[in-house]
């Protein structure tokens, strides 16, 4: 690359990273890239846990940090994947956790930046800024870093994977394609899938149109064979725990409809809503069954800007006859979109069945829990950008193309990103120095907001992520609170259901700290009018002091209160130190 062109590549990205980390620049340790949303709960808890894991304070496995005392099978119900949250580990040590956690958005997007440009690079031999810029700011990875799944928005290693592919020209290089396709996996596992698949189609259309057949043949089997042993092992665990019917979540096979034999329910008879790519509306969205399929709540996930260059890109690699090309971008393109569609493929007001994705779905078990089937579309990009640097060929074309990227992203609201007030509340941080015990959180039934407060007091708690289905890890808990009846009441009253009779048994109190029970937190932000973004719910402000009043005769004043939060002791003791009320 000549040094003008780095000079170029180098000043982008940087001015990506500064485009999508700007609302936070100002306040990077109170302020938190994204909306305050479910996900991004469960992201920041991911982000902590690896870091308890990393102490040895934790499992890969069980758990019972959350949906205590029983506890919960985080690989079984969740997966696992912690490799982005291990590698941000030395940023939120050093930053603090807001602070580290924009420091690795900024890393996200860097690294995209900087994959996509070699991948361009690669496939075309022309300067690879064009596909950088496609990979880093796109209505995708926009979106999944607005709903807190930095892991999702961050396809530098599928890129570096299908750059290898395309381009090994050694053994190592053989390997470290391989080593890309399987951290993709460790990344996030149904990305590891799609990556995986793409790889082998890219990969045979180079054994196809390469002249050195061989030497290409031998470079993909060292890949695909350093892939299957680096994630031999996550592979080996989830099959025998899909085989044990341990992972809860798996769409039925007793379906009738369009899709039969798969149900748009799942095997414990919840319904199920598949995220879903509706390609050519370029919008995702999610496909239901209401006496019917149905797709609702679109939003922008195909960038026009980009395929319209992208477009651009295939017409001027036919016009230079660079077939092989050609065949490698629409493959991968054509074979990601068809993976992100799901059952069913959105055409105008109605369905095609997609008949590939069903089989597949039928016969690989890991599939029927793939609920979001349409962030596949990270692989429709991927082979969007291997043509979109061939715009250099027309004068200026590249520097239009990045504008018209700009314009679309401001124009869709994809930017400026926006941002939620991540400061810890203060008596969160007082808790976390009290005795050890486990946390009746309310509202019990809340939208993982306590997920981040744990990550602050870092005690156990009764709840949990998707607490409101049962095979999630919930059975537990709601099973005592059907045993005790001092719980039922305390969660009761969290939900402002409030019963004639206002007496209580203080042994099953006892019961409940002889358990390990021993505070009791209750999340003001749902109680105060607080909007909780999108898919959050608003309280009236009158909750919270009705709450208090019902829950003094139980549980006496809180101990701390503030910033959000307020914190009881179940059993009467003091916390070690105490926050202002506001």
């Amino acid at each position: 690359m000549k040094l003008r062109e780095r000079r170029i590549a180098q000043v982008l990205g940087g001015l990506a990273v500064l485009v999508v980390l700007a609302p936070v620049l100002l306040a990077p340790t109170e302020r938190a890239l994204g909306e305050r949303y479910v996900d991004g709960f469960g992201t920041q808890w991911w982000f902590w846990y690896a870091g308890e894991l990393v102490a040895g304070r934790a499992s890969f496995f069980h758990t019972d940090l959350l949906f205590y005392p029983t506890g919960k099978d985080v690989f079984t119900h969740t997966g696992g994947n912690l490799l982005d949250a291990m590698l941000a580990l030395p940023l939120r040590a050093i930053l603090g956790n807001t602070a580290g956690y924009n420091a690795w958005i900024a890393v996200v997007v860097a690294t995209n930046f900087a994959a996509g440009a070699r991948l361009g690079r690669i496939a075309t031999g022309l300067p690879g800024w064009p596909a950088g810029i496609a990979l880093s700011l796109n209505p995708y990875v926009l979106n999944e870093l607005a709903g807190g799944r930095p892991t999702q928005a961050w396809l530098a290693l599928p890129a570096l994977a299908l750059a290898g592919v395309w381009g090994a020209t050694t053994l190592v290089e053989a390997v470290l394609t391989g080593l890309a396709v399987a951290a993709s996996g460790w990344l996030y596992w149904y990305g590891g899938l799609v990556v995986g698949l793409l790889a082998a189609v890219l990969g045979l259309v180079r054994i196809v149109t390469d002249r050195s057949r061989n030497r290409r043949a031998l470079y993909l089997a060292v890949s695909a064979m350093v892939a299957g042993i680096v994630v031999a092992p996550g592979v080996i665990l989830m099959r025998d725990a899909l085989a044990s019917g341990a992972v809860p979540g798996l769409l039925a096979l007793n379906g009738a409809g369009p899709i039969a034999p798969l149900a748009m329910t799942t095997m414990e008879g919840d319904s199920a809503g598949l995220h879903v790519l509706a390609p050519f509306l370029g919008v995702a969205g999610s496909l239901i069954d209401d006496e019917g399929l149905r797709f609702v709540g679109a939003e922008p996930s195909l960038g026009f800007a980009t395929a319209g260059a992208a477009l651009v890109g295939l017409v001027l690699a036919a016009r230079a006859r660079r077939w092989e090309l050609v065949a490698g971008a629409l493959c991968v393109a054509l074979v990601a979109a068809i993976a992100a569609t799901g059952p069913a493929i959105v055409v105008g007001s109605g369905f095609v069945v997609n008949r590939p994705w069903v089989w597949a779905a039928s016969h690989v078990d890991l599939l029927r829990r793939w609920w979001w089937p349409g962030r596949a579309i990270f692989g429709l990009y991927l082979g969007l950008v291997m043509v979109i640097p061939l715009l250099a060929r027309v004068r200026g074309l590249s520097w239009v193309f990045l504008a018209a990227v700009m314009i679309e992203l401001v124009r869709t609201g994809d930017l400026p990103a926006p941002t939620w007030d991540a400061r810890e509340p203060a008596p969160l941080r007082c808790l976390a120095d009290a005795p050890p015990g486990a946390v009746v959180d309310l509202p019990f039934l809340a939208d993982q907001h306590n997920l981040w407060f744990q990550t602050v007091h870092h005690h156990p708690l009764l709840s949990g992520m998707l607490v409101k289905k049962p095979a999630f890890g919930s059975a537990g808990a709601l099973q005592l609170r059907a045993e005790n009846g001092f719980l039922d009441r305390l969660l009761a009253y969290g939900e402002l259901k409030v019963t004639q009779d206002p007496s209580f048994n203080p042994a099953e109190r006892e019961a409940l700290v002889a358990l390990g029970f021993r505070y009791v937190v209750v999340d003001l932000s749902r109680m105060e009018g607080a909007a909780a973004g999108r898919g959050g719910a608003t309280f009236n402000k009158s909750m919270w002091p009705r709450l208090r009043r019902l829950l003094t005769p139980m549980i006496g004043e809180p101990q701390a209160e503030g910033d959000g939060a307020a914190v009881y002791t179940l059993d009467g003791s003091k916390l070690g130190c105490l926050a202002s009320s506001p």
